[in-house]
């Protein structure tokens, strides 16, 4: 019974042996073909894809950071408010004065975070009449990035 079993693997192994040499696509082969077929087309859609990509993660890390910032801010009103409530310093009719200045503090400090230091930078480099390639290389921001705040802030 052992012997039939070698017998077996041996002409298993021999017809694999044959099998592999004679196809002719290995791996390296096939990847020529693909990297061959590739059109110019393709290569846009990747890079577009790329810099979609990119934008889509720089947003993301924005949209993080305001929210962490307007949590902590929310935070330091409310302990500022509670204060100033348990100190008896506000008598009851004053008390939506100080509301709505807690709220023109909170818009005041939203329009703050959004003047962020590139997007100015940004916008002073298209006054001043450079093309988004070369705000992109200058400022190493992604094209994505940049057209959006082009188009957020024409004027």
């Amino acid at each position: 019974m052992p012997i039939y079993l070698m017998i077996i693997a041996g002409v298993l192994i021999t017809l694999n042996i044959r099998a592999i040499k004679k196809e002719d696509k290995s791996f390296k082969e096939v990847l020529i073909q693909k990297e061959n077929s590739i059109t110019p087309t393709d290569i846009a859609i990747g890079k577009m894809r790329k810099d979609m990509a990119e934008s889509i993660f720089e947003l993301q890390k924005d949209i993080e950071y305001l929210k962490n910032n307007m949590i902590m801010h929310d935070k330091q009103e409310d302990v500022r408010y509670n204060s100033i409530i348990n100190n008896d310093l506000v008598k009851s009719e004053q008390k939506p004065q100080i509301i709505n200045l807690v709220k023109d503090d909170e818009i005041k400090n939203v329009e703050e975070i959004k003047e962020s230091d590139k997007v100015i930078e940004v916008i002073k480099l298209f006054s001043n009449g450079k093309e988004v390639e070369e705000i992109c290389e200058e400022l190493n921001l992604n094209r994505g990035e940049v057209l959006l705040i082009k188009e957020l802030y024409k004027k």
